[in-house]
């Protein structure tokens, strides 16, 4: 919390912190002085009845559960579209969904429209939902932490990936083959939804058995927190001006 113009520091003579979690992003040249973090939001999840005994009681249910993030998407996927994919699943018992959206969209939601597969929450603790075994496949809108959760805990995804840099890790998906994806808003309809999670659950295996590789170098890569206190130390300790290359420090950013 300090003014940059004040104490001087140009964005080239600092070092500079990114997440960048390895295993699930492309690879890029830096400078020395711009640090790749690992994933941020990733752990070890905790059982489901102690973060929420609805949602456990649901997931019990059901033999194959899947997870929707709406936190962020509900303005991709209509919503009259997701009630017929809901209901053209709802003949088969085996499959239920978890619907976590914002309070202001569950204001303009009639619960009343949902068939019985569907448990609706404004919140859930993701990190924990996805580290249950009974949650086979992640709906997701693309965000870096959603996509490094699910590699984290070995969740085949259905990528909506359509803008900023969701486009990118729909991209990541796709190119490793660890889930489905689509990156234009008019291909987002009850069909495809009902083609990917059909997909998803016919090649499951294969799937997890893909994701398992890139979080085993997630998990034994040294953690974003590790990263950044290693680097704080170093600063401290030696200084960073041999990080600095002088183009950079003296020239234009651009």
């Amino acid at each position: 919390n300090y003014n940059i113009t004040t104490y001087n520091i140009h964005f080239a003579d600092a070092i500079n912190f990114i997440q960048y979690p390895l295993s699930i992003a492309f690879p890029i040249s830096t400078p020395p002085n711009f640090i790749l973090l690992n994933a941020i939001t990733p752990k070890q999840s905790t059982p489901m009845n102690e973060s929420d005994i609805n949602i456990d009681t649901f997931l019990s249910k059901h033999k194959i559960n899947i997870y929707i993030s709406q936190g962020t998407i509900m303005n991709i996927i209509n919503m009259n579209e997701q009630i017929k994919m809901f209901k053209h699943f709802n003949t088969n018992n085996n499959i239920g969904f978890i619907l976590s959206m914002r309070q202001e969209l569950l204001n303009e939601l009639n619960v009343h429209e949902l068939p019985k597969n569907v448990y609706v929450t404004k919140w859930v603790n993701q990190n924990d939902l996805l580290g249950d075994d009974r949650v086979k496949c992640f709906i997701t809108h693309g965000g870096i932490n959603s996509v490094a959760e699910a590699v984290y805990h070995n969740k085949p995804m259905i990528v909506l990936g359509v803008g900023l840099d969701q486009i990118n890790t729909a991209a990541f998906v796709k190119k490793k083959r660890i889930g489905v994806t689509v990156q234009n808003k008019r291909e987002m309809n009850s069909n495809f939804l009902i083609n990917a999670i059909n997909d998803v659950i016919s090649n499951h295996d294969v799937y997890v058995n893909r994701i398992k590789v890139l979080s085993k170098i997630m998990k034994e890569s040294r953690s974003a927190k590790e990263e950044f206190q290693y680097w704080i130390d170093y600063g401290f300790e030696n200084g960073y001006d041999n990080l600095i290359i002088d183009v950079i420090k003296n020239g234009n950013w651009f």
